[in-house]
């Protein structure tokens, strides 16, 4: 990426350059605008060349993959380790203490949130009064676009779908439109020309993919209520993921 960035950093440099020298010799010494115009716009290239190096990532796309990858990896250990079942519960922060967070129940969990508890930031967790209710809370894909600023805070409380396109669409640029909509405590999530096509994983099972498990982080934020993936399916370049929400009692 160092290299690409240096590339776009020096086009600009030459660009910005001989567009200057070159406006100035029509402007001034030739007194002929539709060149002097053909400098400017050689300056303006320059400028937007220097403000895309500035964008492209710290890391490549292929070394990111395999961050990523270990993270899923040791989820997988953890919930085979622990026998963990069900379904993951994406977490509001107002349950969390302020850290974006998925929670795996056990399987003889009940998975009861008559009466949550402000879970501590740990890994195993008692979620409920019931000494049973006992999970692992970990950090998943919507957790780093949370506390990475993909997602702008001014946009919690407003409407879910206008937040999901702010970071799928423009923030994270890995969908061209979203569309949401809800039929009681069902949220139906369309993702269309997705540029990000999920890989398979053991651990997609109980925490849905990336995708889902963003779209499941912002759901839970917005509406501050749990969250669960309950099916995911992709068709060409749509991605469809249908989330249940876990209504808490006021």
């Amino acid at each position: 990426m160092s290299r690409v960035r240096s590339r776009y950093t020096n086009l600009g440099v030459v660009l910005i350059t001989a567009g200057v020298f070159f406006a100035a010799f029509a402007e001034f010494i030739l007194e002929y605008t539709p060149l002097t115009a053909s400098g400017i716009a050689a300056v303006i290239l320059g400028i937007v060349s220097i403000s895309l190096a500035r964008t492209l990532p710290n890391i490549s796309i292929d070394a990111g993959e395999i961050l990523f990858s270990a993270g899923l990896d040791n989820i997988q250990a953890l919930i085979e380790e622990l026998g963990l079942g069900p379904q993951a519960i994406y977490l509001p922060t107002s349950i969390t203490k302020g850290n974006a967070r998925a929670l795996i129940p056990t399987q003889e969990a009940s998975t009861n949130f008559k009466n949550p508890f402000r879970v501590q930031n740990r890994l195993l967790v008692q979620f409920s009064q019931n000494s049973d209710d006992l999970g692992i809370l970990v950090a998943t894909p919507g957790s780093a676009a949370l506390s990475f600023g993909s997602i702008p805070p001014s946009s919690f409380g407003t409407d879910l779908e206008d937040t999901l396109t702010m970071t799928l669409v423009g923030s994270l640029d890995l969908a061209r439109t979203v569309s949401v909509s809800r039929d009681a405590n069902l949220l139906n999530v369309t993702l269309s020309g997705v540029t990000f096509t999920p890989k398979p994983h053991p651990a997609n099972d109980i925490i849905g993919t990336p995708l889902a498990s963003i779209a499941a982080t912002i759901a839970a934020e917005v509406l501050d209520n749990p969250i669960t993936v309950t099916m995911e399916r992709s068709q060409r370049t749509n991605h469809i993921i249908q989330l249940q929400i876990i209504e808490l009692p006021d």
